[in-house]
């Protein structure tokens, strides 16, 4: 579980690179996204292992990952606009599972 850190935080470095050219950048925050739903997963899958705290946080990823997902496929916020919708909220997302596997990686 601890190598999870190292291969999320250069999925995270790309994205944010490849997003000095913007259509990229969109392109490769789905690849991030696909690789921290399966990190999710296997976090999951050893769920028992994890300390308290972590526990916590990652149920809190798991429920906004969960909303950010139901209001892109729904479309219930349309005034909110495109960028905050399908860029920043996941990019915001994908910083908090970052900061859990960081927590996983130290404990």
């Amino acid at each position: 579980m601890k190598k999870l850190y190292n291969i999320n935080k250069w999925l995270v470095i790309i994205t944010l690179l490849l997003y000095l050219t913007l259509y990229l950048g969109m392109l490769f925050q789905m690849v991030l996204g696909v690789g921290q739903v399966l990190m999710s997963f296997y976090m999951l899958y050893n769920y028992n292992k994890l300390e308290k705290q972590i526990k916590f946080l990652f149920n809190i990823y798991l429920v906004s990952v969960v909303t950010i997902i139901s209001v892109i496929a729904f479309g219930k916020i349309i005034s909110t606009g495109f960028i905050t919708i399908h860029l920043v909220i996941p990019m915001l997302i994908a910083f908090f599972h970052l900061y859990i596997t960081y927590k996983i990686q130290k404990s």
